[in-house]
């Protein structure tokens, strides 16, 4: 099979270096953990406080998946456990940020998480937009 050769669309043709470079890539890669950062941002001033542990493990994660070529990020809690063992033979340990999350029979739920992605998720969606624009020009 002979090579494809592309002629004339100066613009294509350097849109499909930036491709091949991974500029884009980056500028997205970018985009997405500044946005992980508002999240992680938000949550930490939604979550409640006690002794401050479960606000302080809270963390983004973006990463690039090479294999795939995908890339992902994410905003979690570290869970400090509860110390508590579980009242049944093969429940796992409680815990404790998914008690504040979500509630158990003890507590009601104080969710932080999701209200932060919920809160932010169109300016997150925005930036990764933005930064499809500003390197496709």
């Amino acid at each position: 099979m002979p090579p494809i050769k592309v002629i004339g669309d100066k613009e294509l043709i350097n849109k499909l270096k930036k491709l091949s470079s991974g500029e884009i890539r980056d500028s997205v890669y970018a985009a997405l953990r500044k946005g992980t950062d508002i999240i992680a941002a938000d949550a930490k001033r939604r979550c409640p406080v006690d002794t401050g542990a479960l606000r302080d493990s809270i963390t983004p994660k973006t990463f690039k998946n090479d294999e795939k070529d995908g890339m992902n990020g994410y905003v979690y809690c570290d869970y400090p456990s509860t110390e508590r063992k579980a009242s049944f033979k093969g429940q796992k340990q409680l815990y404790y940020a998914m008690a504040v999350e979500y509630g158990n029979r003890h507590a009601i739920a104080q969710p932080f998480l999701k209200p932060a992605l919920r809160a932010n998720r169109k300016r997150v969606i925005a930036l990764v937009l933005d930064a499809l624009k500003v390197v496709s020009k």
